[in-house]
Protein backbone atom coordinates (compact mmCIF):
# COMPACT_ATOMS: atom_id res chain seq x y z
CA UNK A 1 0.00 0.00 0.00
CA UNK A 2 1.62 3.04 -0.97
CA UNK A 3 1.02 6.70 0.89
CA UNK A 4 -1.31 8.05 -1.25
CA UNK A 5 -3.82 4.87 -0.69
CA UNK A 6 -2.94 4.58 3.21
CA UNK A 7 -3.81 8.25 3.44
CA UNK A 8 -7.19 7.40 1.95
CA UNK A 9 -7.37 4.78 3.92
CA UNK A 10 -7.35 7.23 6.92
CA UNK A 11 -10.28 9.50 5.68
CA UNK A 12 -12.18 6.72 4.90
CA UNK A 13 -12.03 5.56 8.44
CA UNK A 14 -12.30 8.77 10.02
CA UNK A 15 -15.64 9.69 8.08
CA UNK A 16 -17.28 6.40 8.78
CA UNK A 17 -16.09 6.95 12.61
CA UNK A 18 -17.61 10.82 12.42
CA UNK A 19 -20.71 9.32 11.26
CA UNK A 20 -20.70 6.79 13.70
CA UNK A 21 -20.19 8.99 16.32
CA UNK A 22 -23.29 11.07 15.16
CA UNK A 23 -25.54 8.28 15.31
CA UNK A 24 -24.36 7.85 18.51
CA UNK A 25 -25.35 11.83 19.79
CA UNK A 26 -28.86 11.50 18.06
CA UNK A 27 -30.02 8.47 19.72
CA UNK A 28 -28.83 9.93 23.02
CA UNK A 29 -30.88 13.47 22.33
CA UNK A 30 -33.94 14.37 24.63
CA UNK A 31 -37.15 13.13 22.58
CA UNK A 32 -40.03 15.10 21.64
CA UNK A 33 -43.45 15.24 20.27
CA UNK A 34 -46.38 17.49 20.22
CA UNK A 35 -48.84 15.25 21.98
CA UNK A 36 -46.01 14.34 24.81
CA UNK A 37 -47.23 15.14 27.98
CA UNK A 38 -44.28 14.89 30.08
CA UNK A 39 -45.22 11.40 31.93
CA UNK A 40 -46.81 9.05 29.37
CA UNK A 41 -46.45 6.94 26.43
CA UNK A 42 -46.79 8.63 23.15
CA UNK A 43 -48.24 5.43 21.87
CA UNK A 44 -50.23 3.40 24.76
CA UNK A 45 -50.20 6.28 27.33
CA UNK A 46 -49.11 4.29 30.41
CA UNK A 47 -47.03 6.00 32.60
CA UNK A 48 -43.41 6.03 31.72
CA UNK A 49 -40.54 4.92 34.53
CA UNK A 50 -38.99 8.31 36.13
CA UNK A 51 -35.84 6.48 34.52
CA UNK A 52 -36.71 7.25 31.56
CA UNK A 53 -38.31 9.87 31.65
CA UNK A 54 -35.12 11.38 33.26
CA UNK A 55 -32.90 9.97 30.15
CA UNK A 56 -35.52 12.32 27.99
CA UNK A 57 -37.31 9.56 26.56
CA UNK A 58 -41.21 9.68 25.56
CA UNK A 59 -42.18 6.18 25.30
CA UNK A 60 -42.30 2.74 27.43
CA UNK A 61 -39.92 0.39 27.08
CA UNK A 62 -42.22 -1.83 25.39
CA UNK A 63 -43.15 0.70 22.82
CA UNK A 64 -39.41 1.76 22.27
CA UNK A 65 -38.57 -2.16 21.51
CA UNK A 66 -41.45 -2.54 19.19
CA UNK A 67 -40.61 0.32 17.10
CA UNK A 68 -37.10 -0.53 16.73
CA UNK A 69 -38.18 -3.95 16.17
CA UNK A 70 -40.40 -2.50 13.27
CA UNK A 71 -37.65 -0.49 12.12
CA UNK A 72 -34.92 -3.13 11.89
CA UNK A 73 -37.51 -4.85 9.50
CA UNK A 74 -37.76 -1.98 6.98
CA UNK A 75 -34.06 -2.07 6.82
CA UNK A 76 -33.80 -5.41 6.42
Amino acid sequence: MDEREFEQAARNTEQINAAGLERVRQLLEPESHPDFDGKHCIDCYNQIPKERLQAGRIRCTDCQSLLEELRRRRLA
